[in-house]
């Protein structure tokens, strides 16, 4: 099952990948009003769901909201919480002296 964080995440993914579409269908349909008009409302959602992001989680971009240059440094690393991954089995073999 998709938490929380990543559930979020996969919508801003597809918000962004429609709006690329719209944009490349606008490339040889310039006066199709009906697409521009929705690809302003998926930047409008995209805004918000970006904006609700970074306000649990923190900057998706180094242009987010909260871009300090360390801002990133917050967050886990993908190795501080393996509970349930290849790396935790990997950390165990390590400390078992299974691996080196």
């Amino acid at each position: 099952m998709m938490d929380t964080r990543n559930s979020l995440m996969k919508k801003i993914m597809e918000v962004d990948f429609a709006i690329t579409e719209f944009h490349l269908y606008l490339d040889t349909h310039p006066s199709d009003s009906l697409v521009a008009a929705k690809l302003e409302d998926y930047r409008t959602k995209c805004k918000v769901l970006k904006k609700e992001y970074e306000s649990k989680y923190g900057p998706i971009s180094s242009s987010g909201r909260d871009a300090s240059r360390w801002s990133w440094i917050k967050d886990p690393w993908p190795w501080d919480d393996c509970q349930n991954s290849s790396l935790k089995n990997v950390e165990n073999m390590v400390n078992e002296g299974g691996l080196l």
